[in-house]
């Protein structure tokens, strides 16, 4: 009876290191939702037939973002299948250039594409935006909508 007794106990002392344990994974993860960035990208194509679009690129998140360049591209496709078509791109990363954008916490930014930068869009393909952060490794992809 001793040994039963001894074996009840450790399945409590397992059972209290899981509740522990899961308590603590909920309280990370919900850490990093709240800390990750959190972007919405609106297109507005075509303004008054003067073949100009613009993109706003609005923060969502509650801290402020870096972006140092941009890449818009297009897409066609599921993955694993995806195309990638590449439509323009804001020069590189260059702490003195004009792209450089600080976007404060629930900010937007408006980015004007006319000229060169224009372009026309395609009912079968999606336009997406990389927006490169400044201390985050990976771009952002964004839809923009």
């Amino acid at each position: 009876m001793n040994n039963e007794s001894g074996n009840m106990g450790n399945d409590y002392i397992a059972i209290w290191g899981a509740v522990i344990s899961t308590v603590l994974a909920i309280i990370k993860i919900t850490e990093i939702w709240i800390n990750h960035y959190r972007v919405s990208v609106i297109g507005d194509f075509n303004i008054r037939g003067r073949n100009e679009s613009i993109i706003h690129i609005i923060n969502l998140s509650n801290k402020p973002m870096i972006i140092l360049y941009w890449e818009l591209e297009w897409r066609k496709g599921m993955w694993p299948l995806r195309n990638f078509m590449m439509k323009t791109k804001n020069g590189l990363p260059n702490w003195e250039s004009p792209s450089r954008r600080k976007l404060d916490s629930y900010d937007n930014w408006s980015l004007p594409l006319s000229g060169n930068d224009y372009f026309i869009i395609h009912d079968d393909k999606t336009l997406y935006i990389k927006l490169y952060i400044a201390g985050k490794l990976l771009p952002k992809v964004v839809r923009v909508k």
